[in-house]
């Protein structure tokens, strides 16, 4: 593509490179040049703009556009057509926006022509919310640079939703007075689960004890993708404790016992077959936003989660609002 500043007459079918705004004539930039904006030109004394010329093998703007964001997000996606070489891409589905991120910045840092934006990853998202977009920098694209994305495996369906895929979720009240008050816990769990479209299943008490709680823990596994949620007594501090060594006893897996979030440090995230375990921690109980919310709707929502994906949410997961006066001794 040349860029360059040329006499009215031969602007013609060129496309616009800056914007004429003024009082008496506004033409946006990226607009193909056609006789009736030449006519306009003239008559208010312009005589030379900026346009940009297309050369061989170059493509336009949005149908580049259109091209990547066709290669990049999955079918649950809703793409639209391109508008000024910017491509917007909306959710079909309620669901959580699930991104490759190593690819995405790949995309992006590889290709300095393309810009593409997205919301955070994880995000819960509506149908018919705006995901992100696809915007190319100059108005063309050589063909073969465009060629070299789309071919690129790596950068195919970088986005995708998630819809809720829990069938089951139980909550099991590990208590050391089985009489406890625990209206608070089941009320702010059932609201956190609604808001997800999901409900608690079954409720169930246990006294707080290794080989009640693994007796109980052996009636709720299933080959289905549920979701078991253990609310103990008091938080879980070490790997011998009352809930790991219970989970243990079922030869499950103890992913992460603790998270980096605040509130919610006293996390225990676990796996037997298809089953997800959470050991809740006693943040749960309020409603406002903490680490347990992060870990309670990735899960839901289908994504395994790995040692490493929960030292990532250390970013992000400072809940707390607190100002220190640093004036005062």
């Amino acid at each position: 593509m040349k860029f360059k500043k040329v006499f009215i007459k031969d602007a013609f079918n060129k496309i616009l490179a800056h914007s004429i705004n003024s009082k008496e004539l506004k033409i946006k930039k990226g607009k193909i040049l056609d006789s009736n904006d030449i006519d306009l030109l003239k008559e208010n004394s312009i005589n030379k703009v900026y346009v940009a010329v297309l050369e061989k093998n170059d493509l336009h703007e949005n149908k580049v556009a259109e091209n990547i964001t066709k290669k990049i997000v999955s079918k649950e996606i809703l793409k639209v057509d391109a508008k000024n070489g910017r491509a917007d891409f909306f959710s079909k589905v309620d669901g959580m926006l699930v991104i490759n991120l190593k690819q995405l910045i790949s995309l992006n840092y590889y290709n300095p022509s393309i810009a593409v934006s997205a919301l955070k990853q994880y995000t819960l998202v509506k149908r018919g919310q705006l995901l992100g977009n696809v915007k190319i920098i100059p108005y063309a694209l050589n063909k073969s640079k465009l060629d070299k994305i789309i071919k690129n495996q790596n950068y195919r369906n970088i986005f995708s939703v998630n819809v809720v895929d829990k069938q089951n979720v139980t909550l099991i009240l590990s208590l050391e007075n089985i009489n406890q008050d625990i209206k608070k816990i089941e009320s702010s769990i059932a609201i956190r689960l609604k808001k997800l479209n999901l409900k608690l299943n079954l409720i169930c008490k246990v006294n707080h004890d290794i080989k009640l709680l693994t007796q109980e823990l052996k009636k709720h596994l299933t080959n289905k993708r549920s979701l078991i949620l253990i609310y103990g007594s008091t938080s879980i501090t070490d790997l011998k404790d009352v809930i790991p060594s219970a989970i243990r006893n079922i030869q499950g897996k103890i992913i992460s016992l603790g998270a980096p979030t605040d509130p919610g440090n006293l996390l225990m995230i676990a796996s037997k077959n298809k089953n997800f375990i959470l050991g809740v921690p006693g943040c749960a109980k309020s409603i406002l936003r903490n680490g347990f919310d992060l870990v309670l709707e990735r899960i839901c929502h289908g994504i395994i989660f790995n040692k490493m994906m929960v030292a990532e949410m250390s970013e992000g997961g400072l809940f707390k609002e607190l100002i220190r006066n640093l004036d005062k001794p």
